[in-house]
């Protein structure tokens, strides 16, 4: 006689993880059109058999994940943000903050059985999101003086992505760095390097930028402040008009992608130094060089990049 033991026991459906088998969210980027990559960072690669699948989006009325694209190698999943909310994807003609999106994502750790299928270790849900401005600001904090106008070498860039560089200047008196009034002023706004914090490489090749807008401030709070409107390329009622004050010699130009025709990659410019007419003669002054840049879609021909890359000469870089 043969006799059969048998035992049941109840298993949790969502499952457990153990610290060898630990999955966490690297990072987070978007292409600021229609894509959403998340890296996942892990320890179950090491696990011969295991995998990562089964994505889901929960906030789609299927469930279905659109665009789909998961890496095995590199361990990172790309997909519709929108799409996975239930939305539609943002027009290129929209304000570039409308493209932000925060959104979920499930999946499972498992491994797979020849009899029974997939086997689940462990379910995730991630919440992910991207943030956009309608603009950035940049900006340089100037000394002036009504001769010589001084401004130091440091840099200020807006979330590690765009900066305003100033071009090379004349030593005064006391050796410091500075520009004579009536001479010209060069500067660069560029974006910074992935290796360097910057995230504009992420987009995609289907957006660009550009610098919309450049003051002159005094930095003084109250009645006393003065702001002079140097360059407005969306708004024509500056005493230069929309692309730039011609009495300072105001000139506009900006690097072209070569891999993308039409996509502006980088900005420079030039203006006539100068100081405000009340500053008292010598004394120093500290003034701030502002700039706007705006995230475009190149297909919005009315875009404000479009606008200023009307007011500037390009160079394919």
């Amino acid at each position: 006689m043969k006799v059969f033991l048998l035992a049941a026991a109840a298993v949790l459906a969502e499952n457990y993880e153990t610290d060898l088998a630990k999955i966490t969210v690297g990072s987070v980027k978007c292409n600021g059109v229609d894509q959403m990559t998340i890296d996942l960072e892990t320890s179950a690669t090491n696990q011969a058999g295991h995998i990562i699948g089964q994505f889901t989006c929960p906030g789609s009325a299927t469930g279905a994940v659109k665009d789909l694209d998961f890496d095995t190698s590199a361990n990172t999943v790309s997909f519709n943000p929108y799409d996975c909310n239930g939305d539609a994807d943002p027009v290129p003609g929209v304000p570039f903050s409308q493209f932000s999106v925060a959104t979920t994502l499930n999946f499972h750790l498992m491994f797979q059985d020849d009899n029974v299928g997939n086997i689940l270790l462990h379910a995730y849900s991630v919440d992910a999101n991207c943030e956009f401005k309608d603009s950035y600001s940049v900006s340089s904090d100037t000394d002036m003086r009504e001769v010589t106008s001084t401004t130091a070498k440091e840099t200020y860039s807006l979330e590690n992505t765009f900066s305003l560089q100033l071009g090379a200047t004349n030593l005064d008196a006391n050796g410091q760095p500075s520009f004579r009034a009536n001479t010209l002023i060069t500067a660069d706004v560029i974006h910074t390097d992935a290796a360097n914090g910057g995230s504009f490489s992420d987009l995609s090749s289907k957006v660009e930028w550009a610098v919309t807008e450049c003051n002159v401030d005094n930095n003084v709070v109250g009645a006393g402040n003065k702001k002079f409107s140097l360059y407005d390329a969306e708004n024509n009622d500056g005493q230069g008009g929309a692309c730039g004050v011609g009495h300072l010699n105001w000139d506009l130009s900006y690097d072209e992608d070569a891999n993308e025709a039409n996509r502006a990659i980088g900005w420079s410019f030039e203006y006539m130094a100068f100081v405000f007419g009340n500053d008292a003669e010598g004394s120093r002054m500290e003034y701030v060089l502002g700039c706007t840049v705006k995230l475009c879609n190149i297909d919005n021909t009315s875009s404000g990049c479009a606008k200023a890359k009307s007011c500037g000469e390009t160079s394919t870089n």
